[in-house]
């Protein structure tokens, strides 16, 4: 496939290890693009990284054979809520991918301390998804990043409605 452009074929998505999907418009895929993802997850075990965005397109997909992946419900999304600060949960103080200080206990100083996005969807995650990173609000915490197992792979997904000019996605 040419860079920056889907695969032109289920095989050649076979090769793949993990897939970074965006707030893309489900018009861009065709049908079967979107099966070979779903089997991709679910059959294959490849991993995929979901990134909602200001746009929310991901929301488009609940019908579609990718709706199955999805780790938060997007239909019942509420209005995007400020956060002040990042938590780790669940068994993410745990995991070295979330570890950004040598120490343990400084390191939920660093998450809390780290730029935030400006606003996060209100989501509610699936039933078998974990929560691993949460945003704090004045109503409460709220689920930014939530892992989900699908069949043989496992989905990644991040919420967000704006991010700063400087922030990058967790």
């Amino acid at each position: 496939s040419k860079e920056g452009s889907f695969p032109v074929d289920k095989a050649t998505l076979d090769t793949y290890e993990l897939v970074i999907f965006g707030d893309v418009p489900k018009a861009l895929f065709k049908a079967e693009e979107l099966k070979w993802l779903a089997d991709f997850v679910g059959k294959r075990g490849g991993g995929m990284i979901l990134i909602d965005g200001a746009r929310g397109h991901l929301r488009e997909y609940a019908d579609t054979p990718l709706g199955p992946l999805l780790p938060v419900d997007l239909g019942n999304a509420k209005p995007a809520a400020a956060v002040s600060s990042l938590i780790l949960s669940g068994r993410a103080p745990e995991l070295a991918s979330f570890a950004l200080s040598a120490e343990r206990a400084a390191n939920a100083g660093v998450w809390a301390n780290l730029p935030v996005p400006r606003s996060i969807a209100s989501v509610t995650p699936l039933a078998g998804s974990e929560v691993l990173i949460e945003g704090e609000s004045t109503g409460g915490r709220l689920p930014l990043a939530v892992l989900r197992p699908f069949g043989a792979g496992q989905v990644y997904s991040v919420s967000y409605t704006h991010l700063r000019a400087h922030e990058t996605v967790l």
